[in-house]
């Protein structure tokens, strides 16, 4: 791998042996890269290939649907649609319709990729070690067309993984050279293995509620504590792991997470989230230093939310029925403000400069709170008695906070990874 990782990947040859299958739209009509010869009595627009179409995935939102798309635009919404697609009804090829089509496969849970500096890195960063990584069939490979749906089909290896057919689609350009109208059906079912991009334990909810923001807390190892309710030690996207015998070879990573929310059955997208990290390479492998350094921040963001749920409390009495809510908002917005504030400080966890501005960030936040909760009990004078003391109980954790890491008491700190 280090040969491959400073002499790039040898893709002279992949034209020659994909001849006729890399471009997109061939003038003779038939199906371009990444596509079937599927028929149908009638095309579908081309915003059903889109999340923006007006019900399915796109249901609920508020945007221009569009009525063409240049190849461009084409090219990337196809790559979408096989990734990220919703579940439910699809057309069939010939006529009819499929039931019970599942999501994308990059959609099933949040989805972590590691970035390198060129393709050929990110590629190599993102396949299994050994013999399991290159094997399968790549879309240019593909000379046999398939054009029905497939259930229960696994995967031969981590290229057929990547390239995972989950839908047939056919794009249909007119002469001006746009796209308006695509063929869109089922395509091959994919159950098992687990995509090595997910991890065991996520979920949308799980990767919201996490206190490092957009499921970061989830996908490296050793970052999740057990809880009451889960003893067991969570299980991280396969794809950090293998980081574990690769970091050496570079000193910085950029991790990005995506999450796509829908509705129960998976057919209509809620929300998305995606979300881009600059970390050093070591702060992905337990036992370096740059690890230790991203679990106190991990600490420290445990500590500014029981300070922020704290102060959020003071202001609503206990038994109401708004409690909860109230300190859910307050620590919701607390952590939009932090995953912006924390991202450069992230990016140098190779020193412990980055904990320290890390902590700065974080009590500047608390701070902001703690104020916010303040003037709200000035002007409830009914509550202020009895909120004055759960107010000094966040202001005690603000104050444990500054301190993290600065003394040996606020290691161990109550509370935290529960």
């Amino acid at each position: 791998m280090a040969r491959l990782w400073e002499s790039g990947l040898p893709l002279e040859g992949l034209e020659e042996i994909g001849a006729g299958r890399w471009e997109l739209l061939p003038a003779d009509g038939s199906p371009g890269f990444a596509q079937d010869p599927v028929e149908r009595p009638e095309a579908a627009p081309v915003a059903s290939l889109t999340m923006l179409a007006e019900r399915g995935a796109g249901a609920g939102f508020f945007w221009r649907i569009p009525e063409s798309l240049t190849p461009a635009e084409a090219a990337r919404w196809l790559l979408w649609c096989q990734s990220y697609d919703t579940a439910g009804i699809r057309a069939a090829h010939g006529k009819g319709r499929d039931s019970g089509v599942p999501v994308g496969p990059a959609a099933a849970a949040p989805y972590t990729r590691l970035v390198g500096r060129s393709l050929a890195q990110t590629l190599l960063l993102n396949l299994a070690p050994g013999a399991r990584g290159p094997a399968g069939t790549g879309w240019w490979e593909r000379t046999e067309p398939v054009v029905g749906r497939r259930r229960g089909r696994t995967p031969e290896g981590m290229v057929d993984l990547l390239c995972w057919p989950a839908r047939r689609i056919r794009l249909l350009p007119d002469g001006d050279g746009l796209v308006r109208r695509v063929y869109v059906t089922g395509g091959d079912d994919l159950k098992a293995p687990a995509d090595p991009g997910h991890g065991a334990d996520q979920s949308y909810q799980d990767a919201y509620k996490r206190v490092l923001p957009r499921s970061l807390e989830a996908t490296v190892p050793g970052l999740t504590a057990p809880t009451r309710r889960r003893t067991a030690t969570p299980v991280t996207p396969e794809a950090i792991t293998w980081l574990s015998d690769r970091h050496h070879l570079l000193n910085q990573v950029t991790v990005e997470t995506t999450t796509m929310a829908t509705d129960k059955y998976r057919s209509t997208i809620q929300d998305t989230h995606a979300r881009t990290w600059d970390l050093p390479a070591a702060a992905l492998v337990p036992g370096t230093d740059a690890h230790a350094r991203l679990v106190q921040v991990r600490n420290m963001l445990h500590l500014a939310d029981h300070a922020v749920r704290a102060a959020a409390a003071a202001t609503v009495p206990a038994r109401s029925s708004h409690a909860p809510e109230q300190a859910e908002n307050f620590a919701d917005r607390a952590r939009h403000q932090w995953s912006g504030d924390l991202a450069p400080e992230l990016a140098h966890l190779d020193s412990v400069t980055g904990v320290a501005q890390g902590r700065e960030a974080l009590v500047a936040v608390v701070d902001q709170h703690i104020e916010l909760a303040s003037q709200r009990l000035r002007g409830n004078p009914a509550r202020q008695a009895a909120g004055v003391a759960t107010l000094a109980q966040a202001r005690g954790l603000r104050d444990q906070l500054a301190r993290y890491g600065l003394d040996s008491q606020a290691e161990e700190t109550p509370g935290i990874g529960r």
